[in-house]
């Protein structure tokens, strides 16, 4: 039986999905991530109410986009659930080096972000009800995320790729890491 608050959150996810867009999308919230003094850029798109609502980090396709994933964080705040976006450490304006390692430790550093006390006020965050999804390379690294992460009740992936099984060999086999890392360029 599929606990109520995700069942809630599905159905809200879908009908955002399917939602056509009633004027301009809302302005998100230009926001800085600071993973261990690495600065990472965001929009955070914020819920319309009073009150706190669950929010979701939502992750984008390698490397991703500077805006939205797929129009998603305008739609999911329209349907009150905040929305965190972030560009991954290496890409765009982020700082750092892109890894699939460094990429596990950008969405716990947002995960932190939404749990700092100044960020819970002025974005209207519900800690108890944060979410974590992803298209296509974020969908992976989402799904790899949440197996690690007991704290992250419900998880999507949209089109993800299977991370799971490639990042347990990368962590496992130090050769086949070295010749990914080489790949990329870290």
């Amino acid at each position: 039986m599929i606990p109520l608050s995700r069942f809630i959150l599905v159905v809200v996810l879908f009908l955002a999905v399917l939602a056509a867009a009633q004027g301009p999308p809302p302005t998100p919230a230009e926001i800085t991530i600071d993973r261990d003094g690495l600065l990472m850029n965001g929009k955070y798109f914020i819920a319309e109410g009073t009150g706190t609502f669950p929010t979701v980090i939502l992750l984008h396709g390698f490397p991703g986009n500077e805006t939205d994933v797929l129009g998603l964080g305008s739609k999911i705040s329209e349907a009150g659930i905040n929305a965190l976006t972030f560009n991954y450490s290496g890409t765009y304006q982020s700082q750092g080096l892109w890894s699939f390692e460094n990429t596990q430790k950008d969405i716990q550093a947002a995960y932190n972000f939404l749990h700092q006390p100044e960020n819970i006020s002025h974005f209207k965050i519900d800690t108890s009800l944060i979410y974590l999804g992803g298209w296509s390379f974020g969908g992976g690294m989402a799904l790899t995320y949440a197996a690690n992460h007991p704290e992250i009740p419900s998880v999507f992936s949209i089109a993800g790729t299977d991370h799971g099984e490639f990042m347990r060999e990368y962590f496992r086999n130090k050769e086949f890491a070295a010749v990914i890392d080489r790949m990329f360029g870290v």
